[in-house]
C-alpha cells in the first residue's frame, strides 16, 4: 500500500501535466464540479434541516466562484441570485 508521501508525489505529477490541467479546466469538468457543489449543498441543508441554510448557500457560492462556474444553480435564491444584465439595478423594476 502506498504511503501518503507517494500519493502526494503522484498528485503533484498529475497537476503539472498539461493534458490533465487542460482536462480539469474544460467546460465539462466545470459543469461536473458545479453539480457536485449543488448536491453537497442540498445534502448539507437537508442534514441540518435548514437551520444553516444561509451559511450553506454562502459556502456554495464561494465554491462556485473558486470553480469558475455560475452561481445560479438550483439553490440560488433571493435578489441577485441569478445573472443580471450589465448596468441593471435589481431594486429598480423599470428596464
Amino acid at each position: 500500500m502506498a504511503g501518503f508521501g507517494s500519493l502526494g508525489k503522484i498528485a503533484m505529477g498529475l497537476a503539472r501535466n498539461p493534458k490533465v490541467r487542460e482536462a480539469l479546466n474544460s467546460p465539462q469538468a466545470k459543469q461536473m464540479g458545479s453539480k457536485v457543489v449543488d448536491r453537497v449543498a442540498e445534502a448539507a441543508d437537508k442534514a441540518t434541516k435548514g437551520k444553516h441554510q444561509d451559511k450553506i448557500q454562502n459556502a456554495r457560492g464561494q465554491a462556485q466562484k473558486h470553480l469558475g462556474g455560475p452561481d445560479d444553480g438550483p439553490q440560488a435564491q433571493g435578489p441577485g441570485a441569478g445573472p443580471q444584465a450589465p448596468g441593471s439595478d435589481p431594486g429598480n423594476p423599470r428596464p
